[in-house]
């Protein structure tokens, strides 16, 4: 059964500006270590352009009964919280660097795609994987699902958030009303990021001669295969498309003990009801699953 959700106190700030500011992060790093002084921590969302201060002792209650072992966040991005390790690519901006923070102090570098081996913690009691492993190729992302369930403890949560390309797909397919070429090509930008612009009327027929999301990825991928692999100084580039019948096939072939779809902070764990922190990055295309080691 699904934890049940315990109350979080807070207080949202939200403003455009935020987003593209690269110093809003850095200062609610330096403000949270004055806010849990009093009993309180801070969240920064770039995606909502959103700041949020929730109750410490509240959150504090999530861990409670929680497996043994590290709580670790990879692809974390600006994520931040006390009890987690962040683990990301090195930073290839200016903002994404002062997003990310000091190496070895606010996250640890990794390359998921050929270094596992990074992370060092061997007992994990969960771990999040929030808009990361569609950045990977499908056997990267299968492999890091594979590695970390290997270091589960018993009871422990993989959680994992992906672009849900499905409802995009089937909002063209059948609301006629919306599927303009440009609508189309505006749904699969980030799946065709490498897809050159004057290959844009086969890219539309592709997606008019597919029947689902699966066969889509595969005939793009079968039309231009460079577009599944990665490109140096390009980690923000989708190499790979989630679906549900991908997610149940690779959970298959892994011998996962339990997969579940799930929806937006609705979690095996305690820790990720938690709506300041996790599940904000665009919950309304967000495809939601966890995978679960038995006790």
């Amino acid at each position: 059964m699904y934890k049940q959700k315990i109350p979080i106190s807070y207080l949202s700030l939200t403003n455009p500006l935020f987003r593209n500011s690269s110093i809003i992060n850095p200062i609610c790093r330096f403000l949270s270590r004055f806010l849990l002084k009093i009993g309180l921590d801070i969240a920064f969302c770039r995606y909502q352009s959103r700041i949020t201060i929730y109750s410490k002792k509240n959150d504090q209650l999530l861990y409670e009964k929680s497996p043994k072992g590290f709580f670790i966040n990879l692809g974390a991005g600006g994520f931040r919280h006390r009890h987690w390790i962040n683990y990301d690519y090195e930073g290839q901006t200016k903002y994404y660097k002062r997003l990310l923070g000091k190496i070895n102090i606010d996250y640890k570098q990794i390359d998921l795609n050929s270094n596992l081996n990074s992370i060092s913690e061997e007992e994990i009691a969960a771990c999040y994987i929030s808009h990361t492993l569609e950045h990977l190729p499908i056997e990267s992302g299968s492999n890091v699902l594979d590695f970390v369930y290997k270091r589960l403890s018993p009871g422990g949560v993989i959680r994992v958030a992906v672009p849900d390309h499905e409802i995009i797909f089937l909002s063209n397919k059948i609301n006629k009303s919306i599927s303009k070429e440009e609508e189309i090509l505006f749904s699969m930008i980030h799946i065709a990021e490498q897809v050159k612009f004057e290959d844009r009327n086969e890219l539309i027929n592709i997606f008019h001669d597919s029947e689902n999301c699966d066969e889509l990825y595969k005939n793009m991928i079968s039309k231009w295969p460079h577009i599944s692999k990665p490109v140096k100084g390009h980690p923000e580039y989708h190499l790979s498309l989630w679906s549900r019948q991908l997610i149940k096939k690779i959970s298959k072939l892994k011998n996962f003990d339990q997969i579940y779809i799930t929806s937006k902070n609705q979690s095996m764990h305690k820790a990720f009801t938690n709506s300041a922190v996790f599940d904000t990055t665009e919950p309304q295309y967000s495809l939601y699953f966890e995978i679960v080691k038995n006790v």
